[in-house]
């Protein structure tokens, strides 16, 4: 079950043991080490069921096409620049650079062929087919992204350590899932005042969120030991009429597209480049998001960058001049959203207090949000108000 094996390699890759992993989903310690040693191996593409078919690549390009791939592809490993560094180095990438060149769009072959002559010339790794088994899943209220900033996602990777240093430094990350834009900065803790200043500056470069989600880090939702005292993360998004959205507790794979990129800033800059102080490791931080936004094509996007995107749909900035608020002031108006799974017993937390759903609900995904301005607490499952709370922070 394809669905089955993303969700396993998604868990792993967020921490969570193997023997939890196959508890959870019901599976053989060797199933689930078959498909992470066939991802590591292969990327995505190798969950995949693999093709019994004989492997036959047909000549559907000429020798001079492939040569120019060939040549593209030696061209984006070599990474000798500043603004190649952090270049990917993919079809898509190559397909879009031919189209830089002046490849008309009947020359530049699809990316499977592409991705076939690589792997014909070993550069690449083998591509399984793309037929995938569906998967009965739970419904998830995802929130609904269409536009650029519709819904941003936020997370802290780390802590990181310096050669010979005992320093904690941590990667803050803004990602807008639609119009694939980011911001990436190193902070040396994980103070509010902190995580307030990346989020303006982020804002002010990205432009502002209708949603920000998040997972249920302290960092973000603030000390357990006094839950209904905001945290000043959340008094900045009430602020700045952005609805803070918390998913899951356990299951970083729901922000799934910030943990993507996560990865991506992982494999090419933490583990590749020789970081050796705190100064250069914000440099660093600052040209990846720079190269990140202005030469990453995305599918998505139909090849486009995140910056070229952005030209075509305009996104609201936070003023460079913004201030911050002041902290002692209560919100007096917003959102404060959770996504939770409905327990056995028909209840869920939120904010450390237990609220009564519904037992017929158990094991579904329910969307609860505190109405600052109404002092309510709202219930939905799928789609519908099934449930209302008098509540007051």
């Amino acid at each position: 079950m394809y669905d089955q094996r993303k969700e396993a390699i998604r868990q792993r890759l967020a921490g969570q043991k193997p023997r939890f992993i196959c508890y959870n989903l019901d599976r053989s310690e060797s199933w689930f080490f078959k498909w992470w040693n066939r991802y590591k191996r292969f990327g995505s593409d190798g969950l995949d069921d693999l093709s019994r078919a004989a492997y036959i690549v047909a000549n559907k390009t000429g020798p001079s096409l492939e040569t120019a791939i060939l040549g593209i592809r030696e061209q984006l490993e070599l990474r000798d620049t500043e603004e190649t560094r952090y270049g990917l180095i993919g079809s898509p990438t190559i397909a879009r650079e031919m189209q830089q060149l002046g490849y008309s769009q009947a020359e530049i072959p699809p990316l499977r062929t592409i991705e076939y002559i690589l792997q014909r010339n070993q550069k690449t790794h083998p591509i399984a087919q793309t037929k995938k088994e569906k998967w009965n899943r739970k419904d998830y209220p995802a929130p609904p992204a269409i536009e650029p900033n519709d819904v941003q996602q936020i997370d802290l990777v780390g802590p990181r350590y310096l050669t010979g240093q005992s320093t904690k430094y941590y990667f803050l990350v803004i990602k807008d899932i639609v119009g694939k834009a980011v911001f990436v900065d190193v902070v040396d803790n994980r103070k509010a005042d902190t995580i307030v200043l990346f989020q303006a500056e982020g804002w002010q470069n990205i432009g502002l969120p209708k949603v920000l989600q998040m997972d249920n880090g302290s960092e973000f939702i603030g000390s357990p030991r006094y839950p209904k005292s905001l945290s000043r993360p959340i008094k900045l998004c009430l602020y700045l009429g952005i609805e803070i959205l918390f998913i899951p507790p356990k299951s970083p794979w729901r922000n799934g597209c910030v943990e993507n990129f996560n990865g991506l800033l992982d494999e090419l800059m933490i583990r590749t480049q020789r970081l050796t102080n705190y100064e250069q490791m914000r440099l660093e931080a600052r040209i990846f998001t720079k190269v990140c936004n202005s030469r990453h094509p995305h599918p998505a996007l139909n090849y486009l960058t995140a910056m070229e995107y952005r030209q075509q749909h305009p996104v609201q900035l936070l003023p460079p001049d913004f201030q911050l608020p002041n902290w002692k002031k209560s919100p007096k108006q917003g959102t404060i959203s959770f996504i939770r799974m409905v327990r056995k017993s028909g209840r869920i937390t939120l904010l450390q207090e237990k609220f009564d759903i519904d037992p017929d609900l158990k094991w579904e995904y329910v969307y609860a949000s505190i109405v600052i301005h109404e002092q309510k607490l709202k219930i939905w499952h799928k789609g519908s108000l099934i449930k209302m709370f008098d509540y007051q922070l």
